[in-house]
């Protein structure tokens, strides 16, 4: 208990998020990836012991109890539930027809039927295959009777591919989803440290207008998609004032993200009448003779 940095005051937020587990669909919590969304502050109100005192005793603890070597005996890939698995959905039992399962036994990691364990056993097939020697035997065989087949292989090959596309299609629309839910409590923590008392500096602001750029980005990627995954139409700025202007009605075309005062220029000659820019400005010292600049050439390019 003593190792928790809480004793001496230091609050940590967002140390672990939810993720979809799209076998059960439920939302299961674990370590976040993104350093950036992990916020540390102390908060007096809460330390039990000083500093000091924390750091020296658990640097006894260090002393007393040094790390102990994790070892892993079935390492897979922490990216892909499915590592190291394959082909266990492949394997079926002679006998009973059952699906095989991995086991880790006295012989080492070996396929066997699990109806021919057990007390209820239904399965006389006490047969166990070593798991090394049937993944070098399951995948000549697989090969050779798909070469079999007459144009089986193109055919494979163009199901794959669909099923492929369908699949980060859709996951693409979720990640999405996932990605401007955390971008927006991000955001909404940062307004909360500032109603607090923290000023309003240039890294601080620098955030702020990243956050606000991704949101925006993020809802207009959305709003074009539907949840089939279909991918938005890709439209220059022309091309969408050559639309605007063909319906006939008055409609002000705004630029949100990528604004700065090397390209301003080009963006407002191509049709654009809005423009939001959040890090041109806020990444500058001068903000007001940055938003000068940036006028200027936007109306520079409409003469």
């Amino acid at each position: 208990m003593i190792r928790n940095p809480r004793y001496m005051g230091v609050v940590t937020e967002g140390q672990t998020h939810r993720r979809l587990l799209r076998s059960s669909g439920k939302r299961v919590p674990e370590a976040n990836p993104d350093p950036e969304a992990v916020l540390r502050r102390v908060d007096k109100h809460q330390r039990f012991v000083d500093a000091e005192l924390w750091h020296r005793a658990n640097a006894m603890l260090e002393q007393r109890n040094p790390p102990r070597e994790i070892r892993n005996r079935q390492a897979r890939d922490p990216d892909n539930r499915r590592s190291g698995l394959w082909p266990s959905d492949a394997l079926c039992c002679g006998a009973c027809g059952g699906k095989l399962h991995r086991r880790l036994g006295q012989l080492g990691t070996r396929y066997a039927c699990p109806d021919a364990r057990g007390a209820r056993r239904t399965c006389w097939n006490h047969l166990s295959g070593d798991t090394a020697d049937i993944r070098r035997v399951a995948v000549p065989l697989v090969a050779e009777k798909v070469l079999e087949l007459n144009g089986a292989v193109p055919a494979l090959l163009a199901a794959m591919k669909r099923s492929a596309t369908r699949e980060e299609e859709a996951a693409g629309y979720q990640r999405d989803e996932h990605r401007l839910a955390e971008v927006q409590r991000r955001l909404q923590r940062l307004y909360d440290a500032v109603e607090e008392g923290r000023p309003i500096d240039d890294e601080l602001g620098g955030r702020l207008a990243e956050y606000r750029e991704e949101i925006a980005a993020l809802k207009l990627r959305l709003a074009q998609r539907d949840r089939t995954g279909s991918r938005p139409e890709q439209l220059s700025e022309r091309e969408l004032r050559q639309r605007i202007d063909q319906l006939g009605k008055t409609i002000e075309l705004e630029v949100d993200g990528g604004v700065k005062i090397d390209n301003i220029e080009r963006i407002a000659a191509a049709g654009a009448d809005v423009f939001v820019a959040g890090s041109a400005v806020f990444g500058t010292s001068d903000y007001a003779a940055t938003i000068r600049q940036l006028r200027d050439n936007a109306l520079a390019a409409r003469g």
